[in-house]
Parts: C-alpha cells; structure tokens; sequence
C-alpha cells in the first residue's frame, strides 16, 4: 500500500490493494483526520502510482468539502403543540434522537425542519411519547430560481412534559368559551 509505506499520504491507515487482469489496479483506502474518517475505492486504473494519486486525491477532496455536522442533539425544544382536553392547552415537544448529516460545503444550500403529527392529540400525555416527527430538508434552489427540496433524514418528535388531562369542569368551562366564541379551547 503505497499511501502507507511510502507516508504518501500519513492519514491514510489502510486497507486492500489488489490487481486482476480485468479490473487492473484496484483500493480501498481509510484515512482519518481531525476525528473525522473517510473511505474511497479506486477499480481500474493502469499502474499503481496512477491508483495511489486517485485514491490520495478522493481522500482529499472528500476531507475538504464533507463534514458530519451535529444539526441537533436529543432533547432540543421544537415547539409547542395544541392537546385537546388537557389541564393545559399546548405541550411542549423535543427531538427524540440526535441528528447529524454530511454537509457539503461547496453547496450553496440551507436546512429547514417541517413538523408532523399526524393526529389530534389528546390529554392524558406523558414525557417521552412519540407525538410526531419531524424532517429535515436541504433546501437549494435550481436554475429557475425555484426551491428544491431534499430530505436529509427524520427524528422522533416527542413530548417534553407530562400533560394530564383536564377535570370536567375545566372541559365544560372552556367548552361554554367556545360556544360563546371567547377562545380556541
């Protein structure tokens, strides 16, 4: 392995080389820098100084344009949602799950999140329910100047508090409000 012995490359930490008639000089490489690693294979190439500089440079430009970005951790607030028959009237909710992605830092792109849930939640409620999801979309525009948008990847959005439901008079004073169009209970 000519990224190793001869520390053409001293990131690089391994992998295969090999050659056959029909696929000529072939790699897979590893390398790692700064907590970050990063994998290529080359298939094809006609000696093995040719299929070192591919690989050296795959590995190279990968390490410069891409990056694991953290978007997220678990537990981040989102939003407050409205619950139906509980003592209070909104709950608030958090990312289930960490979310990270490769971020391409040669694209001119932003990320937006769009929240789901997909029916009317109701009191009783407790902390860490599942109540929806919520998405992340590369949002980049194409060449007529229109959004394009392109899902990254989904967390489980989940309650960040215990909801209990409501008495019944607290549900027949708000329903008396709403009749008499004082509110959205």
């Amino acid at each position: 392995n000519a990224l190793i012995s001869s520390k053409m490359y001293p990131e690089c930490d391994g992998l295969l080389v090999g050659y056959s008639k029909a696929d000529l000089y072939a790699q897979s490489a590893t390398a790692e820098r700064d907590g970050e690693r990063v994998a290529a294979v080359v298939i094809g190439e006609e000696t093995p100084e040719l299929r070192a500089g591919e690989l050296k440079f795959l590995m190279e430009y990968t390490l410069k344009t891409f990056e694991m970005s953290e978007v997220e951790p678990a537990g981040t607030y989102v939003r407050k949602i409205s619950i139906k028959e509980g003592k209070s009237l909104k709950i608030k909710t958090a990312t289930g799950e960490e979310f990270s992605y490769l971020q391409n830092f040669s694209e001119n792109s932003t990320l937006e999140k769009k929240i789901v849930v997909e029916k009317e939640l109701y009191a009783p409620v407790k902390k860490g329910d599942v109540i929806g999801t919520v998405i992340y979309q590369k949002v980049t525009t194409d060449k007529n100047g229109e959004k394009v948008y392109t899902e990254l990847g989904a967390v489980d959005l989940i309650a960040d508090e215990d909801v209990d439901k409501a008495g019944w008079f607290t549900l027949f004073i708000r329903k008396i409000l709403s009749w008499l169009g004082i509110g959205d209970y």
